[in-house]
Order: C-alpha cells, then sequence, then structure tokens
C-alpha cells in the first residue's frame, strides 16, 4: 500500500515537472536580418567609365553610408535590356533603380528631358535647386517612378567643324547656312536646323571618318569624347561656347521605394543629391582639362556665336521647354514656371540659399 503511495506521488510530480517545464517560455534563435538588395542597370555599357561614374559612385555611397545594410547589384548595361526599353522596365519593376540619357527616351518620356535643354551656362544652378528635385519627381512619379536626380550633368556639346561657318564682322558664328552637322538624333536636331544648317543623325563612331572624308561639315559632341576619338587631328574649328548639355538621369520603381522604410528612403535620396552635384563636378573638370591641354596643344581656333545665333538657340530651346510642359497637363504650369529662368538668355548668379556642396 505504502508502495502504491509512493508510485502516485511519483506520478504527480513528473506531471508537475512536465507542467512547469511546457509553461515555461520558448526561446528560439533569432536569425540576423539580411541586407536589402537592390537592382539597377544602365543605358550605357558597363566599360564605359566616364558615363557610367554617376551610376557607380551612387552605388558606392549607398552602400558605404548604410555600412553595407543596402546592396545594389549592377546587373549591367545594353546588353541586358535595350536602352530604349530602360524606362520601361523599370515603372514595370523588372528592376529597381535605372540610369540613362532622358533623350534617348524622349519620345516616350517628353518631360524627362528638361534638364537636358536648359542655357548650359544655367546648368550649375539648376542641379542644385531643390524646388526642381522636388518638381521632377513629381514627374516620375506620375510614370510609377521616383526621380534619382540628374547625373553626368552638364556634359557639354560643344559644335566641331573642319569648314569655317558662316560669320558676321565681328568674327562671330552666325548660323550653320550650308553646313551638313552631325547631332545625336532628331532631340538635338532643330539646334542645327534652326541656324539653317542641316542635321545629320550619325553614330559617335562614324564621326571621325566622316569628318576626315569631308562627308559632314561638324559634329556636336562632348568633349571627352572627342578627346578620346582624336578629334583635334582632322577639325579647323569649335565653338568656343556650348550649344547643349547632355546629361543622363537616374530612377527608381515608386512601389520599391515606398515600401523601404523612412530611414532608407532618405539615406538614397541624400545619397542620389550628393551624386547629382559631384557628377556634375566631375564632367565639368574633364571637359575643362581637355580645352586646356588637348584644344591648346592642337590650337584649335575657337568661335563665339553672336547675339542673333545666341537667341535663336535660346528660342529653340524655349520651343523644347513648351513641348516638355504639355506632354505633363498636370503640372504643365508649375514645369514652365520653374523651368523657364533656366532656359532664358540670362545668365543667374549663384543663389546663396542653393547648397553648393551637399
Amino acid at each position: 500500500m505504502e508502495r502504491g503511495k509512493v508510485l502516485r506521488l511519483s506520478g504527480w510530480l513528473c506531471l508537475a515537472l512536465v507542467l512547469m517545464v511546457t509553461s515555461l517560455p520558448v526561446t528560439y534563435a533569432q536569425k540576423a536580418p539580411g541586407p536589402i538588395k537592390l537592382t539597377m542597370i544602365s543605358g550605357f555599357p558597363l566599360t564605359n567609365k566616364t558615363i557610367n561614374y554617376a551610376a557607380e559612385l551612387f552605388k558606392k555611397y549607398v552602400e558605404t553610408w548604410s555600412g553595407g545594410k543596402i546592396q545594389i547589384d549592377f546587373k549591367g548595361g545594353p546588353e541586358i535590356v535595350a536602352f530604349l526599353e530602360i524606362p520601361r522596365v523599370t515603372e514595370r519593376g523588372m528592376f529597381d533603380i535605372s540610369y540613362t540619357a532622358p533623350p534617348f527616351v524622349g519620345s516616350q518620356y517628353p518631360a524627362f528631358q528638361l534638364f537636358n535643354f536648359t542655357n548650359p551656362v544655367n546648368q550649375r544652378i539648376a542641379v542644385r535647386d531643390d524646388t526642381l528635385w522636388n518638381l521632377m519627381d513629381k514627374i516620375m512619379r506620375n510614370h510609377g517612378m521616383v526621380f534619382l536626380g540628374v547625373c553626368n550633368g552638364g556634359t557639354p556639346n560643344f559644335v566641331l567643324l573642319n569648314k569655317k561657318p558662316p560669320l558676321d564682322k565681328d568674327g562671330k558664328i552666325e548660323s550653320f547656312k550650308g553646313l551638313k552637322i552631325r547631332t545625336g538624333g532628331p532631340f538635338d536636331a532643330d539646334l542645327v536646323s534652326d541656324l539653317g544648317g542641316t542635321p545629320v543623325a550619325m553614330h559617335p563612331g562614324e564621326i571621325y571618318e566622316a569628318m576626315r572624308t569631308k562627308l559632314i561639315d561638324g559634329a556636336m559632341n562632348p568633349m571627352n569624347n572627342a578627346v578620346i576619338m582624336r578629334y583635334w587631328e582632322i577639325i579647323s574649328y569649335m565653338s568656343k561656347e556650348t550649344i547643349y548639355s547632355f546629361n543622363s538621369m537616374a530612377f527608381m520603381n515608386a512601389k520599391v521605394f515606398d515600401k523601404l522604410p523612412p530611414d532608407v528612403q532618405k539615406l538614397i535620396i541624400e545619397a542620389a543629391k550628393e551624386v547629382q552635384v559631384a557628377s556634375y563636378n566631375y564632367t565639368q573638370a574633364i571637359t575643362w582639362d581637355a580645352l586646356n591641354s588637348e584644344v591648346a596643344y592642337a590650337k584649335v581656333p575657337s568661335l563665339s556665336f553672336n547675339y542673333h545665333a545666341i537667341k535663336t538657340l535660346a528660342e529653340t530651346r524655349r520651343k523644347k521647354l513648351d513641348k516638355f510642359a504639355a506632354a505633363e497637363p498636370n503640372l504643365s504650369k508649375e514645369i514652365i514656371e520653374k523651368f523657364a529662368k533656366y532656359y532664358s538668355l540670362e545668365h543667374l548668379p549663384m543663389n546663396t540659399d542653393l547648397s553648393l556642396i551637399r
């Protein structure tokens, strides 16, 4: 009988122990959250380090500033996605971030080109104007994307000539009448035609031979390309002023961006703004380095445009502004109001309210 009591007591004790153990809180091993991974593509071959400088810098800033908590996988260039399709695949969420030249996709997204055709002398201010940043973000949001800045802002396109253009009595360029001048495509052809010239669309790789054989009389081209392609061997004149600035642009899928934590969103925008100014300074540096070395060495005469030509170019740019604004009906008035001064003939002073370095 005593033995039965002991067994029963032991059973109750075991049950009590089991209940105590099972009632204790269970602690599971917490897995550390992994990094946020984003994908990025470019409209340019990755071997072109100059034009992809801004995209690489953005990747570096984001990854470094986040301490590796955000990682950007730079997938590639046109070999991955045709450059005409880059905004589309970003809008659809196939890639998170894209980097391309707005004129390449201007027929689909006209207003994306707003920075490209501002008066080049005012670009240094435009890329620091946060009101323009906010406006561009509204435009991008209309298309399911978030604005990440104008990159390589202010890559100046000069007119390189192997034939003397029509000059006024002061020796300044008054028109392009009688000249066949290479342009990048339809987006900048009117800058030549409105001055009386004949625009010729041509791949950059064909320019040297076309100019050497007098198939064309000149070409609009960025200074760094002119140096790489050794145009100084075959040209006789160049414009002193840049005719327009070729810019690239970065943007991000809005749904992906909006799902990110607020601190991550803030970091991405801050990095993009830093890159916008840094890449502008970079392109200006390589331009003026080329002008002070290659041009000086080759002793190529530089010709200024006269007032009539400058005024004609400003009128051409203004027509573009009206066209870009019309493509965004809900923002057209704001676009014209905020961009008009940057398209004008006026050389704007650097406003102290605008940040020189971010």
